[in-house]
């Protein structure tokens, strides 16, 4: 599996890994987002735009993409969900780190950016499509995925009332996602918008490949086993009765020519 391949470079890039990374990426998109509500930052200038940069020569698009908020509230009710956002993105990334250390999530983390980075460049060469840009929120589809594998059975209160299991909001956010790519104008924008999720598959598609498996085989053992169950232990060799037609009847074994013959309680005498 590719987590145990990548585990096994912690001894030579250890070092490298930064603790808490969610809180620093939480921090500067805070800042970025008091700049933007400032005046002192255009929004759009932040966007990775395959076009803008390639034509137009505005590199710095390829570093600042990933800490755009996912979204710039005009209101304070806006604002308070945008720190909910906050809050869940810091409790899940807390999750993940603490469940793989610091160094894997920190490869996670910055793997679905340049794989982000790396499709929308592709999608613009297949597309040529001048508008095509990434979405702000990158990293939280990927990061919720990956805490739905981990935790699948914590719940979330969904509009803070209905208690919800992870795994059932990510399967309603990968029907979105499958939707938005049906719904996607272009090759283009579809492989643009696979960035995002592609760290994911290349981290769990072994887990998932190796649970459907694993299901497999259970629900093979549960046929076996009701076949087994729905076989009678006793069948009369003289009318044929088993106990499983026949439950108040008492089966016993006699020897007759070399060979045990079944006989139920009504041909025994």
């Amino acid at each position: 599996m590719i987590i145990d391949k990548i585990k096994s470079l912690e001894s030579r890039f250890g070092q490298w890994s930064i603790p808490n990374l969610a809180i620093y990426i939480i921090g500067i998109q805070a800042i970025v987002y008091a700049l933007i509500v400032g005046g002192l930052v255009d929004y759009q200038s932040l966007f990775l735009i395959p076009s803008k940069i390639l034509i137009d020569g505005e590199y710095g698009r390829l570093f600042t993409f990933f800490f755009i908020p996912p979204t710039i509230p005009n209101s304070i009710f806006g604002a308070f969900f945008l720190f909910i956002f906050w809050y869940v993105f810091f409790m899940i990334s807390g999750a993940l780190e603490a469940f793989w250390g610091t160094f894997l999530f920190n490869v996670y983390v910055f793997l679905c950016i340049a794989l982000t980075a790396l499709c929308a460049f592709v999608g613009f060469w297949i597309s040529k499509d001048i508008g095509a840009y990434v979405q702000p929120e990158i990293l939280f589809m990927s990061l919720f995925l990956a805490f739905a594998m981990i935790r699948p059975n914590m719940e979330f209160l969904l509009f803070f009332i209905v208690p919800v299991k992870v795994k059932y909001l990510a399967m309603l956010s990968l029907a979105f996602f499958v939707l938005s790519l049906i719904l996607s104008p272009s090759l283009g924008a579809q492989i643009i918008l696979l960035g995002q999720i592609l760290n994911f598959i290349l981290f769990f598609s072994g887990s998932i490949l190796e649970n459907f498996k694993n299901r497999k085989r259970l629900k093979e053992h549960q046929a076996r086993s009701d076949a087994h169950k729905e076989k009678p232990m006793h069948t009369c060799s003289i009318c044929g009765v088993t106990d499983k037609t026949n439950k108040d009847l008492e089966f016993r074994y006699r020897s007759e020519n070399n060979q045990l013959l079944c006989v139920c309680s009504n041909c025994k005498a």
